[in-house]
């Protein structure tokens, strides 16, 4: 077989690994996020270091680069082509990628169930540290909005609200509301998926208690900012100017 016919053969299996790649990483990490009437949200939530942890720009990208890898990978040759792109894949995309592809590479990085625990225990560590940096501008942003809000409340009740700038301001909290549940979806997708691949593992309570602890560290940090993401969500569902709302 000539080199151009191994290399065609070999199309349809790098397709194939691409899609799947590509679908299980859009799938596990939810739709775009599209700005409330062209607003963008605070730069704060955009543009620093932690903004592209859990955003859903940065996931697509993550995995439309690790589908790329793979296909360059596979149309390379060798058998061990395909695994090793996955491998630099879940790398790059952690859990993202899928409890699925997330197990099977720790299976294959670790034999035994107490090391890919342990391996999924650090990953879970170095998550929980992403969430808390996050959270940290993430509440930041909430705070300034709620006062903002708070003054408009007192302003709408006093009848002195100047309604074109309430609204404007409205629009700018709205498109920051859309950011901050789009990261978390992604955030408690991600621990969701750490819980299916425990499980997968089936583990004794004992072989993944330390895990699990990690586990139950990352949910908490996510739990807190829920509360307090929802405590901003009703204080803006409580604001009526006649606009549509995020």
């Amino acid at each position: 077989m000539s080199f151009l016919e191994r290399k065609w053969h070999r199309i349809p299996v790098a397709l194939m690994l691409v899609c799947s790649l590509a679908l299980s990483g859009c799938a596990s990490t939810g739709s775009g996020m599209l700005n409330n009437n062209g607003v963008k949200p605070d730069p704060r939530l955009t543009q620093g270091s932690d903004a592209k942890f859990f955003s859903q720009s940065a996931l697509e990208a993550c995995m439309m680069g690790a589908a790329a890898g793979a296909l360059v990978g596979i149309l390379a040759g060798g058998k061990n082509k395909a695994p090793a792109a996955i491998v630099g894949a879940v790398a790059a995309c952690g859990v993202a990628m899928g409890a699925n592809y997330y197990l099977d590479v720790r299976r294959s990085q670790y034999k035994n169930t107490s090391d890919q625990l342990k391996a999924m225990g650090d990953d879970i560590k170095a998550d929980t540290q992403k969430v808390q940096d996050r959270s940290n501008s993430i509440t930041a942003v909430i705070a300034d909005d709620k006062a903002s809000m708070l003054r408009m409340q007192s302003e709408i009740a006093a009848k002195t609200a100047d309604k074109a700038a309430a609204q404007k301001q409205l629009a700018q909290i709205d498109a920051n509301i859309g950011r901050i549940r789009s990261d978390l979806d992604n955030m408690n997708k991600v621990s969701a998926q750490y819980r299916d691949a425990g499980a997968q593992t089936n583990a004794s309570a004992k072989d993944s208690k330390e895990m699990q602890k990690q586990l139950a560290v990352l949910d908490t940090k996510i739990a807190q900012l829920n509360k307090e993401a929802d405590s901003y969500f009703a204080l803006r569902g409580a604001i009526d100017l006649g606009e549509p709302k995020a």
